[in-house]
């Protein structure tokens, strides 16, 4: 987006919707919910912080497009999502994401 920016002028961007909104956090979480990339550990709680820069969502839309959006996870216990600053608020909203634990199958004895 920086390199299309300074080359072109224009900010390239898409408009949200709460089913872009769903999507794209589904795909993010599912990506950094996997067991078998954690280092250290083990840990008493896996957390998860999205931030994201995106202009076009504001606290507002997103506080009404996550009522009932729970995704299933295997290891994380708590997602949360970060926007950018918002001058009306004075602050970066913060949003819990509620997630729905799933069990996950046992090791096999190798």
């Amino acid at each position: 987006m920086i390199v299309q920016f300074k080359r072109d002028g224009i900010i390239p961007w898409k408009p949200w919707s709460k089913v872009r909104l769903h999507r794209e956090l589904e795909r993010i979480i599912a990506k950094k919910d996997q067991p078998k990339d954690v280092r250290g550990g083990p840990y008493s709680k896996y957390f998860l912080v999205v931030h994201t820069d995106e202009i076009a969502l504001t606290a507002e839309m997103v506080r009404s497009w996550l009522v009932g959006f729970a995704p299933k996870v295997r290891l994380l216990d708590e997602v949360l999502l970060l926007l950018s600053y918002e001058p009306q608020f004075k602050r970066c909203p913060l949003f819990r994401i509620a997630v729905q634990k799933v069990a996950t199958a046992p090791r096999q004895p190798t």
